[in-house]
This record gives structure tokens, sequence and C-alpha cells, in this order.
């Protein structure tokens, strides 16, 4: 059966569908048949759901007609891991979410010599050991004080490798950190004697127990410090986790290979003050570690799917969270209806997902991904999505409070049996370098928003 991902807005479209039409149709429709057809087509329709449909409304376009009541079924599931080696941003934080649940984030950086091969001088001496961070960001309540630990680790990380958030890395066990802040993720910085703002950033002292961390890297034999490779052979790089935030918290953003971004000794020789600064450019490896406990969640209608696999709740809400959180799955079991007793020209099929936004530290994620189920559990891209982001969607319009996809192409062939409905699986993009979640209205739900439903514009053809 024939197809088109356009409306039909004007007689130049409808000669571009009448062409597709001609190529890519199996039974051989003549010219003339769907010249006629389109020109006596009236808004009479039929219901492959047994449902019941509704017109078009009068001010679109004639013989073109409307439903948006196919059924559907949509239910949320766990995700196992996503990779997350070298993202755009590094995640660090813990959060309590009334209906996710808690969440932590954890991350660990390789760090190179700025310069290789640095003249120490003579007897050196360290001052402090400065880390520093440069915010990019953060999701959740950031007035509630979170807790840092960093550890050196034991275990080497390699920028060549793949790894995924449920890898974690063996350290040593001192806690060079042990610290509580307060998030200042929009505070500039104000260097002292300065009026102008920097980069906003968290600074911390890795000496403030001891300076066995600086000595380690100071007085290291100087093959280690000849070059970068054999460096992070000795220095193999910083784990930084956080206890479990008592109520509220977040999760806040790191760009690790921002300027601001660096490990630095401070040190005194018998003669003069100095430095020695190690980085986080693209060249390290860097890898963020999620862990969720979905015990702690109060929705239960969240707990059931996501923790008793009990899909029918599905219906009425499903759920989506970055960090290797909760997808969704959604799935069209009588699609094939709609050509029992008519043939079909889907001119668009918009999926339409409206967001449930009850919570003020908990804004709906900014973009959602969308792929196809195969047969074997994996997935693919949706053909519909080639035609690019304008077309394809799935960025949240804050003043409708939805989502919404174009699926024209794999309706139109879900309904002529070129795919098997396996479903579609509905996540957030770059689950994982961002802490969003997205509450999403199911199908059957009606306050105080009408579910998640299929709109469809269609032709009828005469065979």
């Amino acid at each position: 059966m024939p197809f088109t991902t356009k409306f039909w807005n004007n007689k130049n479209l409808l000669k571009t569908a009448v062409l597709k039409f001609n190529s890519l149709t199996r039974n051989r429709i003549s010219f003339a048949l769907l010249i006629s057809g389109l020109i006596l087509l009236t808004h009479c329709k039929k219901d492959p759901d047994a449902v019941g449909a509704k017109l078009i409304p009068e001010n679109n376009l004639p013989g073109v007609l409307y439903s948006d009541t196919s059924s559907l079924i949509t239910y949320s599931q766990r995700i196992d891991s996503v990779r997350t080696d070298e993202t755009s941003v590094n995640i660090f934080g813990s959060m309590n979410d009334p209906v996710f649940g808690r969440t932590n984030a954890s991350f660990s950086a390789q760090f190179r010599l700025l310069n290789e091969n640095p003249q120490i001088g003579e007897n050196p001496v360290i001052d402090s050991i400065i880390l520093t961070l440069a915010y990019a960001g953060y999701y959740g309540d950031t007035l509630t004080p979170l807790n840092l630990s960093i550890y050196e680790l034991s275990e080497r990380i390699f920028k060549d490798s793949v790894y995924f958030s449920n890898k974690h890395f063996q350290n040593y066990g001192f806690d060079y950190a042990d610290k509580y802040f307060m998030p200042e993720p929009t505070q500039g910085f104000i260097p002292e004697g300065d009026s102008l703002p920097r980069t906003p950033r968290l600074r911390i002292d890795l000496g403030q127990y001891t300076h066995e961390l600086g000595e380690k890297i100071l007085f290291a034999d100087s093959a280690y410090l000849s070059d970068n490779e054999n460096f992070v052979e000795y220095f193999k790089g910083l784990n930084f986790q956080t206890n479990v935030a008592a109520q509220g918290g977040s999760v806040l953003y790191f760009d690790l290979i921002s300027s601001v971004t660096n490990l630095t000794i401070y040190y005194h020789t018998d003669t003069v003050n100095s430095t020695l600064p190690l980085i986080i450019n693209t060249n390290s490896a860097r890898i963020n570690q999620f862990e969720h406990n979905y015990e702690t969640s109060t929705d239960m209608n969240f707990r059931k799917q996501v923790l008793a696999d009990d899909t029918t709740p599905g219906q009425q809400k499903i759920y989506l969270q970055a960090m290797a959180g909760v997808k969704s799955a959604i799935k069209f079991p009588f699609i094939r209806n709609w050509l029992d007793n008519q043939s079909i020209l889907v001119n668009e099929a918009r999926l339409v997902l409206p967001v449930d936004q009850n919570n003020e530290y908990f804004q709906p994620a900014p973009q959602l991904g969308l792929i196809q189920i195969n047969e074997d559990g994996t997935t693919s891209f949706l053909l519909d999505e080639l035609e690019g982001p304008d077309y394809f969607g799935g960025s949240y319009d804050s003043l409708a409070t939805t989502y919404s996809f174009r699926i024209t192409r794999h309706i139109q062939w879900l309904m002529q049996g070129k795919y098997e409905d396996y479903g579609l699986s509905l996540f957030i993009s770059s689950p994982g370098s961002n802490a969003y979640r997205t509450v999403i209205y199911g199908p059957e739900a009606t306050e105080p928003l009408e579910g998640l439903k299929l709109e469809l514009r269609y032709t009828e053809i005469s065979n």
C-alpha cells in the first residue's frame, strides 16, 4: 500500500504523493483510479479499533480523515545500564525523588600532566593540593548539602575502552576529601581582589588530612613524570563518590575538560614558590556510574511497573529516567485492523505524549528518544527519524506540556505487515550525561489531561 510522510497542502504536494504512490505500491493501481479516488473522497470513515473516531476539523483538508482513538499498550521497565565513557559532562550527587526513589551518581577520571617532564626543584615542600571542578549545571534541590568522597584509583582506566554505568573501579580506600558542601552551580567564583565573577566552580583541598597524594606525585621517579603515558600508569586517577542524601538532594554536572578543572599541587622549594598542575582533557578517560534504589519510591503505580513487572498500571502513567534508570514501551496491538475493510494512505501519524509535571525540582527532559524494538530484543532507528529532528520530533513543548513524534512511515508499514509490532522504546535522550526524569500520562488517563495517543490523518483509497 502507498504512503507519504507529508501533508497534502497543495497541488504540487499532491503531484509528489501520486508519484510516490506509483513507485511504492505493490498492487498496480492505475493513475486514473488514484486521482478519481482522491477527488471523490467523503468524510465517511470506518473504525478499525471498534472504538469510534472523529472527523477532521472543518479547517483541515477535505478528503483527509482524522482519528485519535487507536488502541495503545504502554508500560515502564528498568534499564540495565548505559554507556558512560567520555560523556559531555560528568555527573555527581544524590537525590531523593518521591516518584523515582533515591539516585546516586559518581564518576572516575584520569588526570594528566599539563607539562610533561616538569622540573620540581630542590627540597620541595607541599603547601596545599587544590582540586577545582567547573560546574556545568544541576538537577534537583541544591538547597540541601551533599557529601563528597574522593579516592585514588588502584585500577587503570583506558580512554579507548567502552564502559557502562554499572562498572565500578577499585580504589585504595583512603578518602582525601570527606567533605559536606552546599552546591553553588550558578554562583560565579570571585577571586580575591577581583570584582568580576568567573565560571562557577567547586574547590576542595585534598591535602587537609594528609599530603600523601601530593607527595606521591611530586616525589615520583622522574621516569613516571617523563610523559603522560607513563604518568597515567603510575597515577591512575580519582574516583568521586557521595553518601546518600538524607532528604532532597541534587545531581551536579561537572565539565571535566574545562580549562577551569584541574588538580594543582602548590609547593615551595628552598628558593621559590611553585605549582605542579594536573589536568583532564579529551585524552583522559572519564566514566559515570549510577545507582538507583526504587524501594524508596512512594508512587504505587511506579512501583508496580518497575519493581513488580506489572504492565497494567502503564495504561495510566509511564515513567522515564536518565542515568540508566527507566524506559517505556509503546505497542499498537490492533493497528492492522485499519486495513481489514479499506485501503489507507497515512498522511501523518503523530504520537502525542502529555506530561505530568507536578514537582518544582524535577523538570521534564528537554528531549526524548524513540526507537523500534526488534524480535530479538535489540533496537533500531525508525525510518521516520531519517527525515531529520524537526520532522521526527521528541522535544518538550512547555506551552502544551507535551512531547510528540511523527512516525508516519512506521505506522503505515505496521498496517501493511511489513513490520511485526514488537513495540517502540521511549527514553530520555543522552541518558548517560543528564539526570532528567519525566512522567507521561498513559493512553487511558483522563484527568487532568487526556493521555498518550496516536493521531492519524489519512485518506481512504478505493481498490
